[in-house]
């Protein structure tokens, strides 16, 4: 596993592969973690854990096909994440600020909350290969500052078992057509 554990700056043409985990902060100290340009996270690469306390900050798109599991901390910066691979909101509470993500993998909410805030839409997205949300506990939480959205045209499951499915009522709308 590498730890990247205080702000850093990654520029064009850095690249992560292999196996294990590439750690974004260390959960304690504020740190924010700035690529320069467009970047693609191989789904033969590794793991990448945005931990809290911590920030990715892009204005390019950020395209993650591997796992990725959001321990809290806050994705933001006008390039849209993308995720393709397996995204899991976990440990923490996640915020995505003034960005547009877009799903065509699958999320698992266990019991986290990502926070939609400051003009933030969330997209699962539709087609020939659907994303997938699958929902225990959590969802979307927003602080209701801009217009603040879910877009479902994939796939929502949700646990019969696990309790209620809560979305904030800060939220603009959420519009299901999958």
């Amino acid at each position: 596993q590498i730890n990247f554990r205080r702000s850093r700056t990654f520029s064009s043409g850095t690249s992560f592969t292999g196996d294990g985990t590439i750690a974004f902060g260390d959960g304690a100290v504020a740190s924010t973690f700035t690529f320069a340009a467009a970047h693609t996270f191989g789904a033969s690469g590794p793991t990448i854990a945005l931990n809290s306390a911590s920030t990715i900050a892009s204005a390019s798109a950020l395209n993650m096909a591997g796992p990725f599991a959001w321990n809290g901390g806050t994705i933001t910066g006008a390039g849209a994440p993308n995720t393709t691979g397996t995204t899991t909101p976990n440990a923490s509470d996640g915020t995505l600020s003034a960005k547009s993500w877009n799903n065509t993998g699958t999320v698992n909410f266990v019991s986290r909350t990502v926070n939609l805030n400051d003009g933030s839409i969330f997209t699962n997205l539709g087609g020939a290969t659907p994303g997938v949300v699958n929902l225990n506990t959590g969802g979307f939480g927003s602080n209701g500052a801009g217009t603040n959205a879910v877009i479902n045209q994939g796939v929502f499951n949700k646990n019969a078992a696990t309790g209620n499915l809560n979305i904030d009522p800060n939220l603009s709308s959420f519009t299901n057509s999958g």
